[in-house]
């Protein structure tokens, strides 16, 4: 028997479930498409906008919006530019007691800082998460993203230009409480002021700086002053208290004293105002007025503090000479006993002294540790030459100097500016080259010994410059010259323990002498052989009277040359250091006086004339035109 066939013809329920199934379908490869259009969108708008604002981003200012998509920063500066200009530029407009004013906003202190709106504006959008940021993508396909310029305020600056308004507006503060003295005694009492309301103009600024802003009326607070009138009173009655008579202050376990009588107290009063720990008035003498009365007293009673000072005995041995505390008048103190000497039935008060404290006392000597000679140099020179002065004068200046540890010591700065008007004679100085005249010269054969002498002990030598001449009379290569400012000499005292400068001289020396401890450094020096010489160039000086083939030689010449020094520095862990220069010598001209025809084309001087005649030629010619002149029998 035969099956029937099944029944191909769909149901209706079976086709609904088909048609959702392909809605469904349809519905979710659309959304993926949209997401996958949308994810492209943002990736190629992201891609493409690198290093640019991103699309949506709006400045907002006063008169609208300005669009920033697609800005790079350059662009971005440019655009933001004049709107920053339109803030800080914008002019606004005040009362203050009835008086107009008006100032650019950034006289007021307004700024606006453009660079941070500009990473503002480029930041926008690209912070958080990739949802984040996609999310803040597809929200400006519907709205902006809104940048507005923040003005900053400096409130020190509005202050000050509110200030000046008062100064204008309102009326002169008034007097400040006080007692005061001009013959007699008056008081001032207190009043209430008026100043303006800088706190309520500071809060009302960024409203302000909305265009079309009226002038704002700047308020008025009125002030009570911190000192009552009682005070005022209480203070003029010590006053008055103070100049009822003389008062007599005395110095204790001596027989000095000093009376002032009211006369001389009365100028001294003034007052001052206390806020702390509360407002108060106080009466105070002005110690100015009292200076002449004091300085009566100050040669019986004060002492001038005595330093510690070393000396160096016969066996190179250093003694420290002990200080010695001064004393001085405590101003502060007897001003103070003065206003309650007034107050006592005697009148009298004492005079208070104070310790003062030598600028280097015993134990500060004794811990610099200089305990014995390290290094000393001789330099020579020829006896009663000006020069030798001011070698001396330098000398004598230095002399007894200490250099704590890490001091330095610069000659120029102790010396100071070379005049005659500072003891300085004129001798002379390499001047551009030249040798002339000037005040201080030979002070660089002073700085030459304390060089030398602080080279071989092993000291940091900060700053010298050798000499532009050789001299025969200072250690070749190993010279310094000074002038004021510069050059200087400058060397360091790089040890753990105090450096004493020590000079000594006679008519025909100059000798430094170092004294410390340098920690056990030895030093070598070395010359290398002069190299790199040079011819010294001829100087011609004009002189008509001479004859032409005459010359006188003024100054004989030198020739220059390059010499190598090294200072090897050996420290007691066996470490050394090689400080090695070239020292240049340039030649020394020699100076040739001769007649001016005798002076080469392109010297200085020449003239381009010929030269006479030998005279003695000339004689002879004309004894010889007039023998022939004479008739024979006549000669």
């Amino acid at each position: 028997m035969t099956e029937p066939a099944p029944d191909s013809t769909p149901t209706p329920h079976r086709s609904i479930r088909e048609h959702a199934r392909r809605t469904a379908l349809g519905a979710l490869v659309l959304a993926a498409g949209i997401c996958l259009g949308l994810l492209v969108g943002f990736l190629l708008e992201r891609h493409g906008s690198t290093g640019r604002v991103l699309r949506g981003v709006v400045l907002h200012h006063g008169s609208g919006e300005r669009p920033l998509g697609g800005l790079d920063e350059a662009q971005l500066e440019r655009t933001l530019a004049p709107f920053e200009r339109a803030v800080t530029e914008r002019v606004l407009r005040f009362t203050l007691s009835g008086r107009p004013f008006e100032a650019q906003a950034r006289e007021l202190g307004v700024s606006v800082d453009r660079q941070a709106h500009q990473r503002a504006a480029l930041a926008a959008g690209r912070s958080g998460s990739w949802a984040a940021q996609t999310a803040w993508w597809l929200g400006r396909l519907f709205t902006s993203a809104p940048l507005t310029l923040e003005p900053q305020i400096d409130p020190e600056r509005l202050r000050a230009r509110v200030a000046e308004w008062e100064a204008e507006a309102l009326s002169a503060p008034p007097p400040v409480p006080g007692v005061t003295f001009d013959g007699t005694l008056r008081a001032t009492y207190p009043e209430p002021t008026q100043r303006a309301d800088v706190e309520r103009v500071l809060a009302a600024l960024p409203d302000l700086l909305g265009e079309g802003a009226v002038p704002f009326e700047i308020p008025l607070l009125t002030e009570l002053p911190p000192i009552p009138r009682e005070e005022v009173e209480a203070r003029l009655a010590q006053a008055q208290q103070l100049l009822a008579g003389p008062l007599r202050l005395e110095v204790e376990g001596t027989e000095h004293h000093l009376v002032l009588a009211p006369a001389v107290l009365g100028p001294a009063i003034a007052t001052r105002i206390v806020l702390e720990p509360r407002p108060a008035l106080q009466l105070i003498l002005d110690p100015a007025p009292l200076d002449e009365a004091f300085a009566r007293i100050r040669p019986e009673i004060e002492r001038e503090p005595q330093r510690a000072t070393f000396v160096v005995d016969a066996k190179n041995q250093v003694i420290v000479v002990p200080s010695a505390p001064g004393t001085r008048i405590d101003e502060e103190a007897t001003l103070q006993e003065l206003l309650e000497a007034a107050t006592r039935p005697d009148r009298r008060g004492r005079i208070v002294l104070r310790e003062e404290r030598p600028e280097l006392t015993t134990e500060e000597a004794e811990g610099l540790g200089i305990r014995h000679l390290v290094a000393r140099f001789t330099t020579y020179h020829p006896c009663c030459q000006p020069r030798v002065k001011n070698i001396h004068f330098a000398a004598s200046q230095v002399d007894g100097v200490v250099l704590r540890p890490g001091e330095r010591f610069s000659l120029n700065e102790h010396l100071g500016p070379r005049t005659n008007e500072a003891g300085f004679l004129d001798a002379p100085t390499i001047v551009r080259g030249k040798m002339e005249p000037s005040p201080g010269g030979g002070i660089s054969q002073f700085a030459t010994t304390l060089f030398n002498a602080a080279l071989d002990g092993g000291y940091e030598i900060v700053q010298r410059q050798p000499h532009t001449f050789y001299f025969s009379r200072y250690p070749e290569g190993h010279e310094a010259t000074v002038s004021y400012p510069e050059p200087d000499l400058v060397f360091r005292n790089d040890t753990k323990s105090g450096l004493l400068i020590k000079t000594q001289y006679t008519s025909t020396y100059i000798r430094v002498l170092l004294y410390g401890d340098n920690e056990g450094r030895r030093v070598e020096r070395k010359v290398s052989p002069r190299y790199d010489f040079v011819e010294p160039p001829i100087e011609y000086v004009p002189n008509e009277a001479l004859d032409p083939e005459e010359t006188k030689i003024k100054e004989p010449g030198q020739q220059g040359w390059t010499v190598t020094v090294t200072r090897l520095l050996e420290y007691p862990d066996g470490t050394t250091v090689d400080q090695t220069r070239r020292v240049v010598y340039r030649p020394r001209p020699e100076v040739v006086e001769v007649h001016p025809c005798n002076i080469p084309k392109g010297h200085k001087g020449h003239t381009g004339e010929e030269c006479p005649q030998p005279e003695e030629e000339s004689e002879e010619l004309e004894e010889s035109d007039a023998a022939e002149a004479t008739p024979p029998g006549d000669a």
